[in-house]
């Protein structure tokens, strides 16, 4: 009984089981008040599931215009046919699902990363950094159920499959992992090649063999779907020689300064150890992180990239930063005085505990800032329970017949991915002419019929967020009927 307790004592279970809990917790942030969808990005996600449902066939229209679908619409097919598939089978509600997901996915991205870590030798305390992965408006994260915290499962995957197998059964894995993520997330592949170049190029010379069969894998999918990408990856390569426009509000500094500059001082002592140590693949992950990140400041620093990969390669070099930074805090775990020396101290117990102790306050310190700043991070809301409510009635309440509603863009996503209905403007990246013309329409008392009719509008929604509160708006346009409150049907409906 006793061994059986110091074998528990000295396991990564008791330190693993805390951290999984963490990571669960840190991605269940936004919505521990929050019963609904958070980002933009997941209405829009829960919109294309539905309609690929509903029609049963990739070739689907744009579901909030009911416009032709355009090829770049069809790139993350891959991540919203599965999730739509998933609610069909499981029956969950789409809030559940966008509530509970999210902290599912990223205590699983954890796991994985200790199982990678730990055969490297430092698997909780990487498991433990990668945890603070942040999640923000800009980035996104793992705190929404977005395609590229989906892909960042896959960063500590196949790492693990690359380091440790040299099966036949491996490399496929790599070729099914590299093909699926090219149809669920382009830069989420894009990403983990560049992380992955490294250990290609330093083991060219060890393991020829290995390194080209991983080649092959992580290529042959590109090369299989080029023919009907072609005008996306042109596009692509032309915007690498070509200088972007400049990204001003996400840069590197603030990158650092939302994942903690202890973690970040912990991955150069990481970067320190894992150099010193030496090794394939200790000197792969230490280039593949140097590599990341220069890639990201060419971009921030000359426009010269793919905006999309620099955008969500900050999740992928915040986590390669926590898998390093673990290897930095077993090095300073490891720290002890020689025996000789303890002999010259009071508390010799101390000193030969010295790192543990030394890791115990480091750890103390980064949860201590980490916690409450991502307790504090600002998120927005684009509806709220009376939004909610009122779009649930449209959807069980409103015929087919009327097809396309006028509202607030900025709530207008998560309209349709509720009722299915199509909406004349919403708001994307930011304020449009035409989202201003929206809004005005609705504060004058939706009294401009010939815009109804001119864009085929029969549900109009007179609730608006002004940025800080909801504002009802009542209309007395003799040609709309009020069927419920702030919502209003045009009397005439023009045929679809």
């Amino acid at each position: 009984m006793k061994q059986k307790v110091l074998w528990l004592i000295k396991s990564d279970l008791l330190k693993l089981l805390p951290i999984l809990g963490l990571a669960f917790y840190i991605a269940f942030i936004p919505h521990l008040d929050y019963p609904y969808p958070v980002h933009m990005d997941e209405w829009v996600h829960m919109s294309f599931a539905n309609e690929l449902m509903t029609e049963r066939s990739l070739n689907i229209i744009e579901p909030f215009t009911g416009n032709p679908i355009q090829l770049e619409n069809r790139l993350e097919f891959g991540f919203q046919l599965p999730l739509g598939i998933f609610q069909r089978i499981t029956g969950m509600s789409w809030n559940s699902i966008f509530r509970y997901s999210p902290s599912v996915v990223f205590t699983g991205t954890i796991f994985l990363v200790y199982l990678f870590a730990r055969k490297e030798g430092y698997g909780w305390q990487a498991a433990l950094l990668a945890s603070l992965v942040p999640t923000t408006i800009g980035i996104l994260g793992p705190a929404f159920l977005v395609p590229v915290s989906v892909g960042l499962l896959f960063l500590p995957l196949m790492l693990y499959l690359v380091f440790n197998y040299r099966k036949w059964w491996a490399y496929l894995l790599l070729f099914v992992f590299a093909g699926f993520l090219i149809s669920m997330h382009g830069p989420s592949i894009v990403c983990i090649i560049i992380i992955l170049l490294p250990y290609i190029f330093l083991n060219r010379q060890k393991e020829p063999k290995h390194s080209l069969k991983i080649a092959i894998a992580l290529l042959l999918p590109f090369l299989l779907v080029l023919p009907f990408t072609f005008e996306v990856v042109s596009a692509l390569f032309h915007s690498l020689i070509t200088r972007q426009p400049p990204v001003t509000d996400i840069h590197i500094p603030q990158l650092l300064s939302d994942y903690g500059y202890l973690p970040v001082i912990l991955a150069i002592v990481g970067v320190i150890g894992l150099t010193l140590r030496g090794g394939v693949k200790n000197m792969s992950l230490v280039l593949g992180l140097l590599l990341f990140f220069c890639m990201l400041a060419i971009f921030q620093t000359f426009g010269f990239g793919i905006s999309s990969i620099y955008l969500r390669g900050f999740l992928f070099g915040t986590l390669l930063l926590g898998i390093v930074g673990g290897a930095g805090l077993r090095e300073i775990c490891s720290i002890r005085f020689p025996k000789e020396t303890r002999a010259l101290f009071t508390f010799p117990l101390l000193t030969k505990y010295l790192g543990t102790l030394l890791s115990i306050i480091i750890i103390g310190f980064t949860l201590a800032i980490a916690i409450p700043a991502r307790q504090n991070e600002p998120y927005y809301y684009t509806i709220d329970e009376i939004d909610y409510d009122a779009f649930i009635w449209i959807r069980d309440n409103i015929s087919q017949e009327y097809d396309r509603a006028i509202l607030d863009p900025w709530k207008a996503t998560a309209f349709t991915a509720i009722t299915g209905k199509h909406v004349y403007t919403r708001t994307q990246m930011g304020p449009t002419a035409i989202g201003a013309e929206t809004q005005h329409f609705l504060r004058d008392g939706s009294v401009n019929t010939k815009l109804l009719k001119t864009n085929r509008l029969s549900i109009i929604y007179t609730r608006i967020y002004d940025g800080q509160h909801n504002i009802d708006f009542r209309s007395n346009n003799p040609d709309l009927e009020e069927v419920a409150k702030n919502i209003y049907l045009l009397k005439e409906v023009n045929p679809r």
